[in-house]
C-alpha cells in the first residue's frame, strides 16, 4: 500500500489513485500492479483495497450491466459476455444483469425503430433474416425478438423456418 500512496503523491495525489483504484475490478488492478511489483505483493494490495472496501467487483458489474443494457441497448447475453470478457466471473454478472429492470422487447422495439425500420417495411425473407442476425448479434433471444417485431405492427412469420 505503501508503493501506491508514494506513486500516486508523485502522480497528483492519495485521492486520484483512490478513484482510479474504486474504478476497476481486482482482476484489472492485480494485472496493472504486476507491471511494477511480484504477484506476491500485487496480491497483498488487492487484498488489502478489497478490506478497506476500495474494490467492490459487484458495484463494477452493475455499473456496467445498467450501461450495457440501458445505454447501449444490449441484450442480457451479449452484455453478460462483455462483462465476463473484462474479467467478472459469471455470477457476478449474471446477478448484476438480473437487477436491472429492463423491458427487453420495448428495448428491441426502439432499437428496431432507430437502426432497422427498413427491414420491417422490406416484403424479401431476407430481411427478416437479416433484421433477427442484426438483432441476436445485440444479444437478444429469439422468442423476445419475433414479439417485438410483432408489437412494432409487423406480423412475424409463422414457421420459424422463414426466420432462421
Amino acid at each position: 500500500m505503501s508503493w501506491i500512496c508514494r506513486r500516486s503523491t508523485a502522480a497528483g495525489g492519495k485521492k486520484r489513485t483512490i478513484s482510479w483504484a474504486i474504478a476497476i475490478i481486482r482482476k484489472e488492478l492485480y494485472d496493472k500492479l504486476l507491471r511494477y511489483i511480484s504477484p506476491e505483493a500485487a496480491g497483498m494490495v488487492c487484498d488489502l483495497m478489497e478490506e478497506q472496501r476500495f474494490l467492490n467487483d459487484e458495484a463494477y458489474a452493475a455499473k456496467y450491466a445498467r450501461y450495457y443494457l440501458e445505454t447501449k441497448k444490449w441484450g442480457a447475453r451479449r452484455a453478460k459476455y462483455e462483462l465476463i470478457r473484462k474479467g467478472i466471473d459469471p455470477l457476478t454478472a449474471e446477478t448484476a444483469l438480473e437487477a436491472c429492470e429492463v423491458d427487453t422487447v420495448a428495448q428491441i422495439c426502439t432499437v428496431i425503430e432507430k437502426k432497422y425500420t427498413r427491414f420491417l417495411n422490406d416484403e424479401d425473407p431476407r430481411a427478416k433474416k437479416k433484421l433477427t442476425a442484426a438483432l441476436m448479434r445485440l444479444g437478444y433471444d429469439y422468442r423476445d425478438i419475433r414479439e417485438a417485431v410483432e408489437r412494432c405492427g409487423e406480423e412475424a412469420p409463422e414457421d420459424e423456418e422463414d426466420w432462421e
